[in-house]
């Protein structure tokens, strides 16, 4: 059928459908608040007699067949041939649907109460994909049953039923974070590299400008851009490493416990965001006081990655831990570097807010004997 409705189908038939799809989208929101208070509380038994793989191919078959059911319902309702009289055929492709979600909601269910939170979370965002997408699919067939503009949400339910790059173990979930979080890592380093080498970065107000010569806050700007630079460019050594464990001849940390699986996650999380909020404040001016906070962050969530590692290292029975060792002290020289420079800092531009003060008088002064 063309973009228009199907005008054959009389109204009552329509409102038929309406009330099983809007019965569906119910059944779909109670499927969401199930996953989400799971993967809080997970009340599977213990990984030791669980099966992953198994669980994961269970899952695919079921992503299969909710996208499998979208693209039935679709195709029956935009045809020509959608019945004008009774919805029994629509009606078995929902329930068809609706098992395929309460299977889905058992899956998570059934997933080991100590493979780890930050896993758990992983899953139940997966799950909560799929099912966001298939609630957008209802309540658009719900609200105009018989139109073509459901093709673009038909779309994205095919997208979250997808798992060609799901995790499926949590090692393998540990490393895709930090794979995901060295990319970015990498990218704010080569962004502050390139405003480094072109000397672009931002000077102060005019104000400031004023008081202080240009070509001297410029260069403090500067060797605190560089300084900041170096400890980008650690974390991302550190992160990368720790990320590509598997390709390396030492034995793996990951092969430790989910529990430590799950510390290890839950820094790597935060790694990207407090490394942006540092580098983002090289591009305008920033008191040290504040820049140092920044450094303190980015140092105790990294040593709080490395931790993690090294004691997944010694549990494994691998080197990692002198490793993680060595990268702290690697970090914490890097950062006590900064933090001098910013202790200098203090000290020459301790008399700034009175500079800036004084200039904003002689500004005003100068604007009044102007206007007069």
């Amino acid at each position: 059928m063309s973009s228009k409705e199907n005008s054959s189908v009389d109204e009552a038939t329509v409102n038929k459908m309406r009330h099983i799809f809007r019965k569906q989208v119910v059944a779909i929101r109670d499927a969401r608040k199930t996953v989400k208070e799971l993967s809080d509380n997970p009340v599977g038994s213990s990984l030791a007699n669980f099966n992953l793989d198994k669980f994961w191919n269970d899952y695919s078959i079921i992503a299969q067949l909710i996208s499998h059911n979208v693209t039935k319902l679709s195709v029956v309702l935009t045809s020509s041939s959608c019945p004008t009289s009774g919805v029994s055929g629509i009606q078995s492709i929902v329930d068809e649907s609706h098992l395929a979600l309460s299977n889905l909601v058992n899956l998570n269910a059934s997933m080991p109460f100590n493979v780890g939170h930050q896993y758990c979370q992983y899953l139940s965002s997966t799950s909560q994909r799929i099912i966001d997408s298939l609630e957008d699919y209802f309540m658009v067939i719900f609200r105009k049953p018989l139109s073509a503009s459901q093709a673009g949400s038909v779309g994205v339910v095919w997208e979250s039923c997808c798992l060609d790059d799901v995790a499926r173990t949590p090692k393998d979930y540990c490393t895709k974070v930090l794979r995901g979080q060295h990319e970015l890592v990498l990218d704010a380093a080569s962004e502050l590299d390139d405003e480094v080498k072109t000397q672009r970065l931002m000077t102060n107000s005019h104000a400031v400008m004023s008081a202080i010569p240009e070509e001297t806050w410029s260069r403090t700007q500067t060797e605190r851009a560089e300084a900041v630079l170096a400890i980008t460019n650690i974390v991302a050594e550190i992160v990368g490493k720790a990320a590509d464990s598997n390709n390396t001849s030492d034995e793996s940390w990951l092969g430790c416990s989910p529990s430590l699986l799950d510390t290890v996650v839950e820094a790597a999380l935060l790694i990207s965001s407090s490394v942006d909020d540092l580098v983002a404040s090289t591009y305008s001016p920033i008191h040290a006081q504040p820049l140092q906070s920044l450094v303190t962050g980015v140092k105790e969530i990294i040593s709080k990655l490395l931790n993690s590692i090294g004691e997944a290292g010694r549990e494994a029975g691998s080197t990692w831990s002198n490793w993680a060792d060595a990268e702290k002290l690697k970090l914490a020289t890097a950062c006590d570097n900064l933090s001098q420079k910013l202790h200098s800092d203090l000290t020459s531009t301790s008399d700034l807010p009175h500079l800036v003060q004084e200039q904003f008088t002689i500004n005003e002064d100068n604007d009044q004997a102007n206007n007069e």
